[in-house]
């Protein structure tokens, strides 16, 4: 593939693991960018920093791509680095199991120049120690506080693997802080779109039990003592059936909720019947736990659904299908 191809003339940073992905990678541009390294850079939103863009075409030997394991896309590539973000079980529709994810990574480090590292998270390299890590693997410590754009630990445990990595290809320590600092916005990653009945509206691509619970902690920080409304939409009926009980347990602690249609990719819409029944399923267990929940059977009805709730100050929608679109509609 062209990719491929790219990937081989170049240094590939690559940047991987089942959460974080993105954010990674747009951290690593915003401080190789600002430190005059000039890379190319390959990532799955638009950046702010790239106007808006997916990707630049810079004049270094430098790559910096967005590494996906789904039906482990990431085999394509060499890479020069690799930071490793998180290891967890997602796509069900194509692993099995945990361990096969596991499997699909280890592939990915055998891929790894031999002058090359892999920098990790402690409590990744201590969840998976059985795994075979590379030899040159550089593991970060937890504690230090970063001043970011954006709330929440996750976006602190992948700013210190991007900052580790970038003081490792030799940029100052400050440099990379202050690239971070002064990082622009990415498309939908706790993305603020506006207003609506007067709640600050935020997107958020977050589709993982995990990954929403990480960012609802972080807006819990960041609006404490507000009234928060968490519309969510499902993404693939495989992954509201395997990890239903993650879903309930993480959306219980929220008090408001709005449960969308399960997002089903295109080819992929005669499992809406099995779909519909699942989410009756979670819209009953929430409802048993004490939250305020409601099911939105249409969009027509998206914006009559959210005025029932209009004493919330801020809208957090979980969206990696259409909801995003057609909140978008309603906040312009």
């Amino acid at each position: 593939t062209a990719l491929e191809n790219y990937g081989q003339e170049k240094k590939t940073i690559a940047i991987t693991g089942t959460h974080g992905k993105t954010s990674t990678t747009a951290m690593v541009a915003s401080i190789l960018i600002k430190a005059g390294f000039d890379p190319s850079v390959l990532v799955g939103a638009p950046l702010e920093l790239l106007a808006g863009q997916n990707g630049r075409s810079g004049k270094s030997d430098i790559f910096v791509v967005e590494a996906d394991e789904y039906r482990e896309h990431f085999l394509t590539l060499k890479p020069q680095h690799i930071i490793m973000t998180a290891i967890d079980f997602d796509h069900p529709d194509y692993y099995q199991s945990l361990n096969q994810v596991k499997g699909a990574f280890i592939k990915f480090w055998s891929r790894l120049a031999e002058d090359g590292w892999l920098v990790v998270g402690e409590e990744v390299k201590r969840d998976n120690e059985e795994m075979p890590w590379p030899e040159r693997t550089i593991v970060v410590l937890n504690g230090e506080r970063l001043e970011l754009p954006m709330p929440g630990e996750h976006w602190q445990s992948n700013a210190r693997l991007a900052a580790a990595l970038a003081v490792r290809m030799g940029v100052k320590i400050e440099a990379a802080k202050s690239a971070l600092r002064e990082m622009g916005g990415i498309g939908r990653r706790f993305e603020k779109l506006g207003k609506f009945m007067g709640m600050e509206v935020i997107s958020d691509y977050g589709h993982h039990p995990t990954e929403i619970a990480a960012t609802w902690k972080g807006a819990r920080e960041k609006y404490a003592g507000q009234k928060i409304l968490v519309v969510v939409e499902v993404h693939m009926v495989e992954r509201l059936e395997e990890f239903f009980d993650d879903y309930a347990a993480v959306l219980s602690k929220m008090d408001r909720v709005v449960l969308t249609p399960v997002f089903a990719p295109k080819g992929r819409e005669g499992d809406r019947g099995r779909a519909d029944e699942k989410l009756g399923q979670l819209e009953q267990e929430l409802a048993d736990r004490g939250v305020d929940v409601r099911r939105l059977l249409s969009y027509e009805q998206l914006g009559q659904m959210i005025r029932d709730f209009n004493d919330s100050d801020v809208m957090l929608i979980f969206s990696a299908g259409k909801l995003d679109g057609e909140v978008r509609g309603l906040v312009g």
